[in-house]
C-alpha cells in the first residue's frame, strides 16, 4: 500500500485493499424492539471474509472509526454497534444489564445478512471488552476467536477492590458518558477547565452526593453501586459473566498492562480459563488503561490472532503467555501464568524503616543468566526500543490523552474529546491532578518525620501514623482509568507525608527478578485517635505499594493494593493485602521500598473509621494505626 499511516502506526499485517464500503446507521432490531445501529466496514475484494464485531457504549465516530476501517483494509467485515441507550441507538442504557442479550440479537441479525459467512471474531478493551464475554459462552462455534483487552468478565469485584468502593473509576466513567450526551460546548469547556466539577465529586462526603456534584443530577447505576456493595450479591451474578468461562471453547487472546485498573481479575479469567482445559494467550506489557503502547500492541496482535484462526498464514507464538519485565528492557515468554518456577520469600519491615529478606542467602547469585531459559522462556534483554518507546512511566513517554492524535483506541479521556474539540483531551488528566494537589492536601515535600519508633520482638511497634479521612492520603499514579496520571511515578512527594510510612532495604547487592503474585501481611493495632485511651478501632484500611529505590533516591511505584478491615477480624491476625501482580528486576545498587499507609485517595474511597455504608459518611473519624512486628510482604522471586 502507498499510503497506510494508520497501518503502519499499529504495526499491522500489510493491507489487501485500500477500498472499504461503509454503511452507516444500519438499524438492528432486538427483542424487546429496540433498535442499536451500527456501521459496517466491509473491505472491496470479491472473497468471503470474517466479520469482526465491536460493540461500544462510546460512539462510532473517530478515532475508533480509523481504526475500523484499518482492520477491514486487512480482509475482515468489521460491524462496530453502539450499545442501547447509547450514541443513535434506542433504548435505556442500564451497564451490565443487557449486553448478553443484545449480543445474541446481534448475531442473529447476522445469520440473516448476505455477507455474513459464519465466522465471528470480537474485539476491544475495557466495557468493549466485558460484552464479548457476555457473547462469549452462547456464540457457539461461529465464534472463531476474541481479543479481550483490559478487562475481566465481571466488572463486581473491580468495583470493590479490596473492600472498598472504586470511586475514581466509577465517577469518572460516569462523568464520561454523561458528557457524551450533554451538550457539546459546554462540556469543551469544562474539560479546558480541568474537569471542575468532578474534582468536586470526587472530594464530596458523603459519596451519595458525588454524582450530583459532578453531573448535576443523579445517576441511577452510580446510586445503585454504592449500595450493592457485595460482588457475590444477585445484582452483580446477574450482570457477570465468570460462571459463564468454562463454556467459552473459542481461543481467546488476553491483552493486560502491570498498572490496569482490571489487570488482577483480567488473569482470574485467565486462571478460570486454565481450569477449564482451555488455553488463553495472555500478552502483560508496562501499560496503564490508556497507554498508546497497549493500543499499538493489541490492534497489532488481535489481527495477527484472527488471521491465525481464521486460515491466515500468521503463526502464533510457541508459548502461550508474554509478559513485559520492567527494569530488564525485555519480553519473559512463559507457559503458564503464574509461573510455577517462582519460589515466594518473605521480606520483613524491620527496625528504623528497614526491610530485609528472610533468607538473605536465598538471594540470586547472577541475575538472569541464573534464570533457566527452557523453563520460563527469558529472552536476552533488548533495547526497549525494539518493543516500544521507553520512559520513567513505562509506556513509552505517552500519555493516554496523545492516543487520539495518533488515532488510537477512544479511552475515556480521548472518546471525551472525539464529543468536544480538538486539543482538549487532557483536561480531565490535568483536572485530577490539580486536584489532588489544591482538594486533597497534597503537600509540599519536606524530609521525612523523625523519631519513629524502631523493631524489637513479635508485637512491637515498628511504626505509626494517624490517618485522617477528612485529609486522605492521596493516590499518586499506578493503575488509573485516566492515562496522564496512571502509571509509574516518582513518590518522594507521597513518602513525605505523615501519614506514609515507608521501609526500605540496603541497595541489592545482586539483581533480584520478581515475577508473580505479590502479597503483604500488615500487623496492626489500630485505635481511635480523637479519644482518650487505648480504644479500639475496628474499621481501617491498609494500603500497601512496592517500589524501587533508584541511585538518585527516586522512588517508583512497582505495584501496590489495598484491603479494608472490618469489625470482627481478629486483631492477633495480620490485614492480608493482595496487590496487583508483577514481572520486574530490581537491578543490583537499587534497593526495594515498602510503603504503608491508611489509603489511596480518590483510587478507592476513603474509609470513614465508622463502618458506615458507602455513600453514608456522615462522621469521619481518624484512626491511629501502629504497624507491628512482623509484618512482611511476600515477593515471587524468579529463579
Amino acid at each position: 500500500m502507498r499510503l497506510d499511516p494508520v497501518g503502519r502506526l499499529l504495526k499491522l499485517p500489510p493491507a489487501v485493499t485500500r477500498h472499504v464500503r461503509v454503511t452507516k446507521a444500519l438499524p438492528i432490531r432486538m427483542r424487546d424492539g429496540a433498535n442499536l445501529r451500527a456501521d459496517l466496514y466491509a473491505p472491496a475484494i470479491d472473497a468471503e471474509v470474517p466479520t469482526v464485531l465491536v460493540r461500544t457504549p462510546y460512539g462510532r465516530g473517530a478515532p475508533v472509526s480509523v481504526l475500523c476501517r484499518a482492520v477491514a483494509q486487512r480482509g475482515f467485515n468489521v460491524l462496530i454497534q453502539s450499545c442501547r441507550g447509547t450514541a443513535d441507538s434506542s433504548g435505556r442504557f442500564e451497564p451490565l444489564l443487557q449486553e448478553r442479550e443484545d449480543g445474541l440479537d446481534t448475531l442473529d441479525w447476522l445469520r440473516l445478512q448476505p455477507w455474513y459467512d459464519g465466522r465471528l471474531l470480537t474485539y476491544g478493551p475495557s466495557y468493549v471488552g466485558f460484552v464479548q464475554w457476555a457473547l462469549a459462552a452462547e456464540a457457539g462455534d461461529e465464534l472463531k476467536a476474541m481479543a479481550t483487552i483490559v478487562t475481566a468478565s465481571d466488572f463486581g469485584p473491580p468495583t470493590y477492590a479490596g473492600g472498598a468502593f472504586s470511586l475514581d473509576t466509577v465517577l469518572t466513567w460516569s462523568a464520561l458518558l454523561e458528557a457524551q450526551r450533554g451538550p457539546r460546548l459546554e462540556n469543551a469547556v469544562e474539560l479546558l477547565r480541568g474537569q471542575p466539577r468532578l474534582q468536586r465529586g470526587l472530594a464530596r462526603v458523603p459519596m451519595a452526593e458525588a454524582d450530583r456534584v459532578t453531573v448535576g443530577a443523579e445517576i441511577e447505576f452510580f446510586q445503585r453501586w454504592l449500595a450493592e456493595a457485595d460482588p457475590a450479591a444477585p445484582y452483580w451474578t446477574q450482570r457477570g459473566h465468570t460462571h459463564r468461562l468454562p463454556r467459552v471453547n473459542a481461543p481467546v487472546l488476553m491483552i493486560g498492562g502491570w498498572h490496569d485498573i482490571f489487570l488482577p481479575w483480567q488473569l482470574a479469567d485467565y486462571t478460570a480459563l486454565r481450569a477449564a482445559g482451555q488455553q488463553p494467550y495472555l500478552t502483560v506489557g508496562p501499560w496503564h488503561h490508556g497507554s498508546a503502547g497497549l493500543f499499538q500492541q493489541s490492534a497489532a496482535e488481535a489481527v495477527a490472532w484472527f488471521r491465525a484462526h481464521t486460515g491466515g498464514l500468521e503463526q502464533i507464538r510457541d508459548r502461550p503467555v508474554r509478559v513485559h519485565v520492567g527494569g530488564a528492557d525485555g519480553w519473559l515468554e512463559l507457559a503458564d501464568w503464574p509461573p510455577p518456577s517462582s519460589t515466594p520469600q518473605r521480606w520483613y519491615l524491620g527496625a528504623s524503616a528497614t526491610l530485609a529478606p528472610e533468607h538473605p542467602g536465598a538471594l540470586p547469585a547472577g541475575g538472569p543468566d541464573r534464570l533457566d531459559p527452557d523453563e520460563l522462556g527469558w529472552p536476552t534483554p533488548v533495547a526497549a526500543a525494539a518493543a516500544e518507546p521507553r520512559s520513567e512511566h513505562g509506556d513509552g513517554g505517552r500519555n493516554g490523552a496523545e492516543i487520539a492524535d495518533d488515532l488510537g483506541w477512544p479511552t475515556p479521556t480521548a472518546s471525551l474529546a472525539t464529543e468536544t474539540k480538538a486539543g482538549t483531551e487532557s483536561g480531565i488528566e490535568d483536572g485530577i491532578e490539580e486536584g489532588l494537589d489544591d482538594g486533597l492536601g497534597w503537600p509540599t515535600p519536606t524530609a521525612a518525620p523523625e523519631g519513629r519508633a524502631g523493631r524489637g520482638p513479635s508485637g512491637d511497634v515498628l511504626d505509626s501514623f494517624v490517618y485522617d479521612p477528612k485529609d486522605p492520603t492521596p493516590a499518586l499514579g499506578g493503575p488509573r482509568l485516566v492515562g496522564k496520571i496512571a502509571g509509574r511515578r516518582d513518590n518522594r512527594p507521597l513518602e513525605a507525608r505523615p501519614d506514609v510510612l515507608t521501609f526500605t532495604s540496603a541497595p541489592l547487592a545482586e539483581p533480584l527478578d520478581v515475577v508473580g503474585p505479590v502479597s503483604a501481611d500488615i500487623m496492626v493495632r489500630a485505635t481511635t485517635a480523637e479519644r482518650d485511651g487505648d480504644v479500639p478501632a475496628p474499621y481501617f484500611d491498609v494500603f500497601v505499594r512496592l517500589c524501587e529505590v533508584d541511585e538518585q533516591g527516586r522512588s517508583w511505584n512497582i505495584c501496590d493494593g489495598l484491603a479494608r478491615a472490618a469489625a470482627g477480624r481478629d486483631p492477633s491476625a495480620p490485614v492480608h493485602v493482595e496487590l496487583w501482580p508483577t514481572a520486574h528486576r530490581f537491578a543490583a545498587g537499587r534497593r526495594i521500598r515498602i510503603q504503608v499507609s491508611g489509603g489511596a485517595h480518590p483510587r478507592f474511597s476513603r474509609n470513614p473509621g465508622t463502618g458506615a455504608p458507602f455513600g453514608h459518611e456522615l462522621e469521619l473519624r481518624k484512626v491511629r494505626q501502629e504497624v507491628l512486628a512482623p509484618s512482611y510482604v511476600t515477593l515471587p522471586l524468579a529463579r
